[in-house]
Formats: C-alpha cells, structure tokens, sequence
C-alpha cells in the first residue's frame, strides 16, 4: 500500500544520479570507498531530490556535478564546494552535504585528522 509521501516524492521529472569517480590524497583510516559507500547507501537519495527539484525549472539539465569537500575531526562533512551545473542545484547539493556524516578519519598514529575528497557525479534526466 503507498503512503501518500510515496505519492509525492514519485510525482514530477524522473532523474538519475549516478557517481563517475571519487579519489582523496589523504590516508586516512577513512577510506574513499568507505566515503562512496556511505554517499551511495545514504546520501545519493538527497541529491537525486535536489536534481528532480532543478528539473521542474529546466526539464533538460544533465551533465556532471563536482563535489569537494573534508571530512573533520568529528566525521562531519565540512569545506562543501559544488560546481558545474546551475547555482540553484550547487546551493540544494551544498546544503544537503552539511548534515553529512562519516567514521572519524584518523592518522597513521591513530590521532583524529582530517581528510580531503573529490566526487563527481553525473545526473540525467530520466
């Protein structure tokens, strides 16, 4: 049975998000498959959101989305850079990746640091 919610968030432009590569020049004890793996199982679902929003405004937007960004001492997402498409989807994705959340990275020593990654996604319309 569909929950009127369901209704909702399966109503308006289809779009999917897909990610092309990620990488980090950090070692760290936090890992860029254990970054994507945590994006694609948990976070995706929000950018796809923000992509079907920017959707409605130009049915017709595809292309590539890179994200920046640092993982802290705590394993909040911090120092969120987006680019390469609109300024409106950039703001939404932006906002999003704030409340994102990841294992603490840690040193070679075991000390809390921090790690760096570059994400690059490619949205189409569906």
């Amino acid at each position: 049975m569909r929950t009127q919610r369901q209704d909702k968030i399966d109503a308006g432009p289809r779009a999917r998000v897909r990610v092309d590569q990620s990488a980090t020049d950090d070692e760290s004890t936090l890992s860029a498959d254990a970054v994507l793996n945590r994006i694609t199982n948990t976070y995706l679902i929000g950018v796809q959101r923000c992509y079907r929003d920017h959707l409605k405004v130009d049915g017709s937007a595809r292309g590539k989305l890179a994200l920046r960004f640092t993982v802290n001492e705590s394993g909040r997402a911090v120092r969120n850079h987006v680019s390469g498409m609109a300024p409106e989807l950039h703001a939404c994705v932006a906002a999003r990746m704030d409340n994102w959340r990841f294992p603490a990275p840690k040193d070679g020593d075991g000390q809390p640091t921090d790690a760096s990654f570059r994400l690059s996604l490619m949205l189409v319309p569906d």
